[in-house]
């Protein structure tokens, strides 16, 4: 587990400013598709949510593992 974290850590050293905002996004997202699941806080459609943080995150994940 300390090897996974020390690659992530040494790739997310190359991120960009778009990568930490997709990051941020990311994580806005997955916050917002979690508030859906709860139907009291919100009535929107959680499949939206969903995708959007879907797609980010693999995105990420693409950027941390791709070969430099």
């Amino acid at each position: 587990m300390k090897q996974l974290i020390k690659k992530v850590m040494s790739k997310t050293k190359s991120f960009s400013l778009v990568d930490y905002s997709v990051l941020k996004a990311c994580v806005f997202f997955f916050g917002l598709w979690i508030a859906t699941v709860i139907p009291v806080m919100t009535e929107v459609n959680p499949w939206i949510y969903g995708t959007v943080w879907a797609v980010l995150y693999i995105y990420l994940i693409w950027k941390i593992i791709k070969k430099d």
